[in-house]
Formats: structure tokens, sequence, C-alpha cells
């Protein structure tokens, strides 16, 4: 994912950039977002096979947007 940090900081301000936590692992989500991420992530919330949801894409609904 370096290419992409590479691409982001090339069409950013350099204030922009500067604000941004750039993030390699996974894991670190709980140092930034608190115990409340789920055990993937390194917090102690529930797992995300326990938590996650599934959206279901209704074809027909986008025909008519």
């Amino acid at each position: 994912m370096q290419w992409m940090m590479g691409a982001m900081k090339a069409l950013m301000s350099s204030d922009s950039v500067q604000k941004m936590t750039w993030m390699t692992y996974g894991s670190a989500l709980q140092q930034y977002l608190g115990d409340g991420v789920s055990k993937e992530y390194g917090g102690t919330g529930p797992s995300l096979a326990e938590s996650a949801l599934t959206v279901k894409y209704d074809g027909e609904l986008a025909k008519t947007m």
C-alpha cells in the first residue's frame, strides 16, 4: 500500500497530509479507536463473526435510482 500513500500525498495539501495517521496493520486500530473494536483488530469487543453485518444489495432498488 506504499504506492497508495504516495498517490494520496501527491493529491493532497501538505497540511492535510500532516493531519492523517497512516496505519500499516489492522491490529493497531485498538490503539486509535479504543478497546471496543473487535478482537481481530486488537480490541476486546466481539469478534467480527459475532457482530458484523452483511449488507445485501438489492439490484432492483438500484435500477430505480
